[in-house]
C-alpha cells in the first residue's frame, strides 16, 4: 500500500532554509530584522526592572565575551563543538540569552534543566548529559552545589548568572567569566556540519516516564525559525502594502526557558523579529496581568491551562487588548476554549492560532498562518519542510476520517537522545519520527486526539483523556481538569476515566458534572471513574498535567495497594487458611489475622441492600404486576455487588467484616440531594417508604465453613412488601463461596438457583455461574435471571443477563428489545452517613469499634489486635456478671410467632422456614420509633461481649438505622441482624404528605425521607422506557 504523505499546501512546501549557524543567522544575517536593524532595539528587559535591558550590541558582545571566558576558564569547546555539555538551570532573567549564545559560541552544548528540577532530577541530567560545567540562576545555589557533589564536579564549575548587576561568575573561587576579551563565533555553512551539529539539549517532559535528553542541532533551529516566519512576514508585507502601520513585537516570558516553547519563545523567535521580550522571573498570575497591561503586550504564546484561565477569570478585563497575535500549544485546546479565550484578546478581534509539535521537532510543526483563523479546533496547516504521515499499530496508513499516529519526517526532526541509543531507535519507524500522538483528518484539516500512552482504553474502546478534558473547560464551573484512568475492578485491560477537577463544590457536584458529560460524549466515554474535587493540579514546568501523580494518587483514594503489599498481605493469608485448614465445623467467630479483616463491622453491611433508593421504590411505582416483578429483581441484583464487596475495590479483594459483638448497634442515615435524610440498613433490617407504601425485612445469620474455598452459607429469610398493591416478594440469601483463597487473592463468587416468588402470581429465577477462577473474566460474577408467571417458566415475559458486579442488560422478550443497560459501576448511590463520634452511642458500631477501624487504617497490626482484645475481653467481664439464664432484650424488636405469608412463598418454591433454618421472625417497633421513644444512652456502659452465654447460644442482632446483637429465644446460634426500618418518604402531591412529613420531623431528622426529583425522575423514564418497548 502507498504511503499517504501529508504536506504544506502552500506553492512551495520544500522552501530553501539558509544554511547558516544558529549565531550568524540570529545576529550577522540579511534574514533577521534584529541583524539589519541599524538601532541599537531592546531585545531583553526585565519586566519588574524595565530600566535593567539588555539592547542588540549588548547581546552580541556579552555572547562573545562569555564565550571567550568559557573557553579559556573552562576549556568549553577547546577540543572541538558539540563535545562539552553545560547544564544550565534559572528562572527567567535578561541574561539567559546571552548565557546561551555564549555557551554556543564558545562551542559547548547548552543543556536545559527545568526549574522544577528536583536534586534526583537535576544529577541525573548532569549524569546522562557528562555535564563538565553548571549555570544556575541566584536561586538554584543550593541545588546545584549539592548536585555538583553527588556527580563529583569541583564546585568551582558552579557558575552563577545574574542580570542586576550582570554577572557570570563562580560561585567558588572567584571567577569572573564575563571576560574583558571576546571570542567570535564559528560561522558554520557546510550543511552536513551543521545537520550533524548538537547546540542543544532539551529534556523531554517526563509527563509519562524518565527525561530524555533530546538532541537539537544548528539546522533544526535555524530552520525552526525561517518557517515560522513566513507566513508572518507575508502578512506583514500585504499590511503595509495596504498603508496599515504594524504594532511592535513585544512578548511577555513567563514559560520556562528549559522547554522549547521558552528557548525558541524568547531566546530565538524575538530575536529574527526584532522582537522585544519582558521577563518575569517566573510565572505568577497577578503579575502577568500586570505586565501584560503595563508593556502593551503585542504577541503572545502560551499553554491551554493558562488561556483557560483568562477565559475564564473576572480578573481578566483589558490587560490583552493590544495583543494582536496569540497562539498555543504543549496540548490540544478545544474550539470552545478557543473562542472563549479570543474574546479576551485584542479587544476580541485577536484569534489564537494553535501550533503542534514536540521537543524532538523543535517545536510547531503546524501553525496557522498568520492572519487566517479555525476555531474548530484544529492544529493547523503543515509548515513547509515538513512531512506527515497518519497510521495505524501496524504503521499502515489510515484513510481520512480515521485515527492514526502521526509520523513526521523533516528538517526539524531531532538526531535522537544523548547518550541513549535504544530510546532513540525506538523514537524512529525507517526515516519518520514517530510523535506518540493520535491525531485525525478531518475536511482537510489535523486535530489531534491525545497521546498515545494516555489514552485509556474502555471495553476495548479509545476514550481520550483530553477530549474529556475539553469539555470539562467548558463548563462555567470547573476551572481546570485533567482526567486519568483506574483500572476496572477484575479487568486491568479496562480503564475507568476519573476527573480531577478544579472547582467549588457547594458550586456544582459530582452528579452534576457527570450529567454534563453523559449529555456531550459517547457511553464509553462517561466518568466512570469518579470526579474528584482539588484545590490544584499537578503540572510540570510548561503547564502540562503530570498525570503519574494523579493515576498514583487514584490509586491510594482507591484502596488499589502496591504490587509488594498485597503479596505480603496473600503470602500472609495463605498461612492463615492453611492453620485453619484442618478445622470443621462453623467458623463464623474465629479469629482472623488483622490484615484480611474489613474496617467496617458485620452489622453495617446489608446498608448496602438500599444504597440506592430509587431503585428500591422503583416497583411500587408500576401498576403492571410483571413490571413490578420485574423491578423488584432488578434491585436485587443491583444490590449484590457493595453487599459482597462491602464497596472495597475488587484488587484488594474481599475482607472479613468485624464480627457483631452481643447488643451491637448501628445507626445512620443516608443523605440525598435536597437535604432530607433516610436511615439505611444493616444486616438484618427494615427498610421503608411511607408515601411508597414499600418495607423490607430481612432476617439472617450466617455459617462459615472451609473446603479449599470459604463457604458462606446464609440462614434466614428476607422480604419485600408493596403495601400499596399488597403484595410480598420472598427475597434470597444467596450462599457465597470466597474463591481464590489458595491463590492469595480472595474474591466472593456466587453460585446456584434462587427464586423471588411474590403474591403477585409471577416468579423471577436467578441462575448464578459462579465459574470464577477458572472461567474466563466475562464468566466471573456472571448470572441470567427471567420473570415469568408462576407455572410457565418456559415463557418468560423478561431476562435480565451480565455480571452483577459490572453490568447487566434487561430485555424485553415478547418484542425482542432490551430495555435497559444497568451499570453498577455509574448508576447513582447515596452516601451513608453517620452522627459524629462524639454523639454516637456507647454501643454503636464506629464507637466500639473505633480503636480497630483506626488500627486498621493506619496499618497498625499490633494496634487491631490490642483493641479486638479490649473489646473481646469487656464481653467477658458482661457474661461473669449477668451469669447463665438470662434473655438479651432487643431495642427495636419484638419477636413473632410466624409469618405466613412468607411460609407460603416458600411453599411455592419447594421450600419451608423450618424454625432451625431461620432466625424466626421479629417486627419493628415503629410505632415506638415514631413517637422517639428510643433516646440515648440506649443500654449504659459499654463492656460487650462476643460470646455472651446464655442457655440458648448467642446470636448478634443490629440495626439498619439503629441495630442491636441478642441471643435468639429459638435456640439459633450465629448471627442475627435486628434492624430499624429505613424510611422513605416520597411526595405524591396528597395534602397528607406534608402532615406526615412534619410529624416525623419533630422526632429526629434522621427519620424523615424524601425520594428526590431526580430520583423520582429516574423511575419514572425506567417505566416509560418499559412501555416505550413494549409497543414497539
Amino acid at each position: 500500500m502507498p504511503q499517504r504523505i501529508y504536506t504544506n499546501s502552500g506553492p512551495e512546501p520544500f522552501v530553501n532554509v539558509p544554511k547558516l549557524d544558529l549565531l550568524t543567522f540570529l545576529l550577522d544575517s540579511e534574514h533577521s530584522v534584529t541583524a539589519v536593524s541599524e538601532e541599537n532595539i531592546p531585545l531583553h528587559t526585565d519586566a519588574a526592572n524595565p530600566a535593567n535591558s539588555v539592547r542588540k550590541n549588548d547581546l552580541i558582545d556579552l555572547t562573545q565575551r562569555i564565550a571567550y571566558g568559557l573557553r579559556h576558564e573552562y576549556g568549553v569547546g577547546a577540543n572541538g563543538p558539540n563535545k562539552d555539555v553545560v547544564t544550565v538551570i534559572s528562572y527567567g532573567q535578561p541574561l539567559v540569552a546571552a548565557a546561551f549564545f555564549g555557551v554556543v559560541g564558545a562551542g559547548g552544548v547548552y543543556s536545559a534543566a527545568s526549574p522544577s528540577s528536583t536534586l534526583a532530577d537535576l544529577v541525573r541530567q548532569i549524569t546522562i548529559g557528562t555535564s563538565r560545567l553548571i549555570i544556575c540562576g541566584a536561586e538554584f545555589k543550593e541545588l546545584a552545589t549539592r548536585a555538583a557533589q553527588q556527580c563529583k564536579l569541583p564546585l568551582n564549575r558552579i557558575l552563577v548568572l545574574e542580570s542586576s548587576p550582570w554577572s557570570l561568575a563562580s560561585l567558588y573561587g572567584g571567577i569572573d567569566v564575563i571576560a574583558d576579551q571576546r571570542l567570535p563565533w564559528e560561522r558554520i555553512t557546510d550543511p552536513e556540519a551543521l545537520k550533524k551539529s548538537i547546540i542543544t539539549i532539551l529534556w523531554s517532559s517526563g509527563t509519562t516516564g524518565l527525561p530524555k535528553g533530546v538532541m537539537l542541532s544548528h539546522e533544526n533551529l535555524v530552520t525552526e525559525c525561517y518557517v515560522v516566519s513566513l507566513s508572518g512576514r507575508a502578512w506583514a508585507a500585504k499590511q503595509i502594502e495596504a498603508g496599515k502601520e504594524l504594532k511592535p513585537y513585544r512578548t511577555l516570558a513567563h514559560l520556562p526557558i528549559s522547554h522549547i516553547a521558552g528557548l525558541f519563545g524568547y531566546l530565538i523567535g524575538p530575536i529574527y523579529s526584532g522582537g522585544h521580550v519582558y521577563w518575569m522571573r517566573k510565572y505568577e498570575w497577578s503579575k502577568l496581568l500586570e505586565y501584560a497591561k503595563k508593556y502593551e503586550i503585542t504577541a503572545f504564546y502560551t499553554v491551554p491551562s493558562i488561556y483557560l484561565r483568562i477565559s475564564k477569570s473576572p480578573d481578566v478585563t483589558d490587560q490583552f487588548k493590544h495583543v494582536d497575535a496569540a497562539s498555543t500549544g504543549a496540548a490540544p485546546m478545544d474550539g470552545d476554549l478557543q473562542t472563549a479565550a479570543n474574546s479576551k484578546l485584542g479587544q476580541g478581534e485577536t484569534f489564537i492560532g494553535q501550533t503542534w509539535g514536540l521537543s524532538e521537532t523543535t517545536g510547531a510543526v503546524t501553525m496557522m498562518p498568520r492572519g487566517e483563523s479555525d476555531v474548530t479546533g484544529s492544529v493547523s496547516p503543515i509548515l513547509p519542510t515538513v512531512e506527515i504521515r497518519m497510521v495505524d499499530e501496524n504503521y499502515e496508513d489510515v484513510e481520512p476520517g480515521q485515527e492514526g499516529e502521526m509520523l513526521i519526517r523533516s528538517p526539524l526532526v531531532t538526531q535522537g537522545y544523548f547518550n541513549n541509543p535504544q530510546a532513540t531507535k525506538d523514537a524512529f519507524h525507517g526515516d519518520w519520527f514517530c510523535s506518540g500522538d493520535i491525531g485525525i483528518m478531518r475536511n482537510g484539516k489535523f486535530y489531534i486526539v491525545d497521546r498515545k500512552k494516555e489514552l485509556l482504553k474502555y471495553k476495548g474502546l479509545q476514550v481520550a483523556p483530553a477530549e474529556i478534558e475539553n469539555l470539562l473547560f467548558t463548563h462555567p464551573k470547573i476551572q481546570e481538569a485533567a482526567v486519568v484512568g483506574v483500572n476496572m475492578p477484575d479487568d486491568p485491560g479496562t480503564d475507568l476515566p476519573r476527573a480531577y477537577v478544579v472547582a467549588d463544590p457547594s458550586q456544582v457536584t459530582e452528579d452534576e458534572i457527570k450529567d454534563f458529560v453523559k449529555q456531550k460524549l459517547a457511553p464509553y466515554k462517561q466518568l466512570r471513574g469518579g470526579v474528584v474535587f482539588v484545590n490544584e493540579l499537578p503540572k510540570n514546568a510548561i503547564g502540562k498535567y503530570l498525570r503519574r501523580e494523579l493515576r498514583d494518587r487514584a490509586k491510594k483514594e482507591l484502596g488499589l495497594m502496591s504490587d509488594s503489599t498485597l503479596a505480603d498481605n496473600h503470602s500472609k493469608l495463605k498461612e492463615f487458611i492453611a492453620s485453619i485448614a484442618t478445622i470443621r465445623g462453623d467458623l463464623s467467630n474465629i479469629t482472623a489475622p488483622p490484615f484480611v479483616l474489613d474496617t467496617k463491622s458485620a452489622v453495617e453491611l446489608p446498608a448496602f441492600w438500599a444504597e440506592r433508593p430509587s431503585v428500591f421504590v422503583a416497583a411500587a411505582a408500576s401498576s403492571n404486576p410483571a413490571e413490578r416483578a420485574l423491578l423488584v429483581l432488578r434491585w436485587f441484583i443491583s444490590a449484590l455487588r457493595d453487599q459482597q464487596y462491602a464497596g472495597r475495590s475488587a484488587k484488594e479483594g474481599v475482607k472479613k467484616p468485624l464480627n457483631a459483638f452481643l447488643g451491637e448497634l448501628f445507626i445512620a442515615r443516608w443523605e440525598d440531594e435536597s437535604g432530607i435524610t433516610r436511615l439505611p440498613s444493616s444486616t438484618g433490617h427494615s427498610v421503608s417508604s411511607m408515601e411508597r407504601r414499600t418495607r423490607g425485612f430481612r432476617y439472617t445469620r450466617q455459617e462459615i465453613t472451609f473446603t479449599g474455598n470459604v463457604n458462606i452459607r446464609q440462614i434466614g429469610h428476607a422480604t419485600l412488601h408493596l403495601r400499596k398493591h399488597h403484595e410480598t416478594y420472598l427475597i434470597p440469601l444467596p450462599n457465597v463461596k470466597i474463591k481464590g483463597i489458595l491463590t492469595g487473592s480472595p474474591y466472593p463468587e456466587l453460585e446456584g438457583t434462587y427464586h423471588i416468588p411474590s403474591t403477585n402470581g409471577y416468579m423471577s429465577k436467578i441462575e448464578f455461574d459462579g465459574k470464577g477462577l477458572f472461567g474466563s473474566s466475562s464468566q466471573k460474577h456472571s448470572f441470567e435471571a427471567k420473570v415469568y408467571r408462576q407455572g410457565e417458566e418456559d415463557h418468560p415475559i423478561y431476562t435480565i443477563s451480565g455480571n452483577w458486579d459490572k453490568i447487566f442488560v434487561i430485555h424485553d422478550v415478547a418484542n425482542d428489545a432490551d430495555i435497559e443497560t444497568f451499570d453498577i459501576t455509574t448508576a447513582k448511590t447515596t452516601p451513608l452517613t453517620t452522627d459524629p463520634i462524639s454523639e454516637q452511642d456507647a454501643w454503636e458500631s464506629r464507637v466500639a469499634w473505633r480503636g480497630v477501624r483506626e488500627a486498621l487504617e493506619s496499618g497498625n497490626m499490633q494496634g487491631v489486635a490490642d483493641a479486638k482484645s479490649k473489646l473481646e475481653n469487656g464481653q467477658r467481664e458482661m457474661r461473669k456478671e449477668d451469669g447463665d439464664g438470662k434473655d438479651w432484650k432487643r431495642l427495636f424488636y419484638d419477636p413473632c410467632s410466624e409469618d405466613p405469608i412468607a411460609q407460603s412463598l416458600r411453599h411455592q418454591i419447594g421450600q419451608a422456614l423450618d424454625p432451625s433454618e431461620t432466625v424466626a421472625a421479629w417486627k419493628f417497633r415503629l410505632e415506638d420509633w415514631d413517637q422517639g421513644i428510643f433516646e440515648k444512652p440506649y443500654r449504659g456502659t459499654l463492656r460487650p461481649d462476643n460470646s455472651h452465654p446464655t442457655r440458648s447460644p448467642d446470636i448478634s442482632q443490629s440495626n439498619v438505622g439503629v441495630g442491636s446483637a441478642a441471643p435468639s429465644s429459638g435456640g439459633i446460634s450465629g448471627n442475627q441482624v435486628e434492624s430499624q426500618h429505613v424510611d422513605f418518604n416520597h411526595p405524591d402531591g396528597d395534602a397528607g404528605h406534608d402532615n406526615t412529613k412534619k410529624q416525623l420531623a419533630s422526632h429526629s431528622e434522621s427519620e424523615t425521607a424524601d425520594m428526590g426529583e431526580t430520583e423520582r425522575r429516574q423511575v419514572e423514564d425506567f417505566l416509560r422506557d418499559m412501555h416505550s418497548s413494549r409497543k414497539r
